[in-house]
């Protein structure tokens, strides 16, 4: 059971990657942009105040939440409308492997961003502005951020797959989604 979430968690995280037309793209688009603005250009303009501000744990606890909202809404509608569930359901995976194989591939993706984008702010902001010694965000927030950016992620890819289950078509489940 195991190994067959993690083959559609795979498979999640190669439509996601993937999805453009050449791999350089969608690494770029996927990977790349996200977490140079969020995880090297902000830090790098505020230095060492960044890892005591309170913006980071704001902006590292919503990012994996709006990640996963844009990802989890094509989990189901999407493979409706490229008319690739049916074959997704035939196959000899079960239901709930199924299931918590694209949950796990939109959490796993989300929160992943957020946990680079957390080390890149650390390298950033330790590169930018050496003073002695290294810079780190306090314990308390840090493992607050690592929480609850997990937990969003989460919340928000159960509550996407419901709505995406029972919406006709993607940009129906973005709407319903982005309106919760």
């Amino acid at each position: 059971m195991i190994r067959d979430i993690l083959t559609v968690a795979r498979k999640e995280w190669m439509e996601i990657v993937f999805q453009r037309a050449s791999m350089r793209a969608g690494l770029l688009a996927a990977l790349g942009v996200p977490l140079l603005l969020l995880g090297v250009w902000l830090p790098a303009q505020n230095g060492r105040e960044w890892l005591t501000s309170p913006l980071p744990p704001v902006l590292w606890t919503w990012f994996p939440i709006f990640i996963c909202a844009s990802m989890i809404c094509d989990a189901f509608a999407g493979e409706r409308e490229r008319h690739t569930l049916e074959t997704l359901l035939a196959s000899r995976l079960s239901d709930t492997a199924i299931l918590f194989g694209k949950l796990a591939g939109a959490v796993g993706y989300g929160w992943g961003l957020a946990l680079a984008g957390l080390a890149l702010n650390v390298v950033t902001v330790n590169v930018v502005s050496p003073g002695g010694s290294f810079a780190m965000f306090p314990a308390g927030t840090f493992a607050a951020m690592v929480v609850l950016s997990l937990l969003g992620a989460t919340l928000t890819s159960a509550a996407g797959v419901l709505i995406s289950l029972r919406s006709g078509t993607v940009r129906q489940a973005q709407q319903t989604l982005s309106l919760a």
